[in-house]
């Protein structure tokens, strides 16, 4: 088996339902709906912090918003620090 593609997709004030696999009956997302149906997407997802930098830091870090890396709108992450993006590298993947 070959490693399978990993896609951040990440949008501000989104509504998780607000696409038509969500059977949303008041939009059309064809694209959003393939990805979905041959991929995963998550239903019961959860956000640690729910402003836009700091939420996109912890994912990209995997450390809770408390901790860092990004924190009342400054970055403070240490260039040291493995992130998801390293990781991946590190596992064969181009980043």
């Amino acid at each position: 088996m070959t490693d399978p593609h990993i896609i951040y997709i990440l949008s501000d004030e989104h509504c998780g339902t607000a696409m038509s696999h969500a059977e949303d009956q008041n939009v059309s997302t064809p694209n959003m709906d393939q990805l979905a149906s041959e991929g995963v997407s998550f239903r019961n997802a959860y956000a640690n912090c729910p402003i836009c930098t700091p939420s996109r830091g912890t994912i990209f870090s995997g450390r809770h918003a408390h901790a860092g890396p990004v924190q009342f709108f400054f970055d403070v992450y240490k260039a040291t620090s493995p992130s998801t993006a390293t990781i991946l590298r590190t596992a064969g993947y181009h980043t």
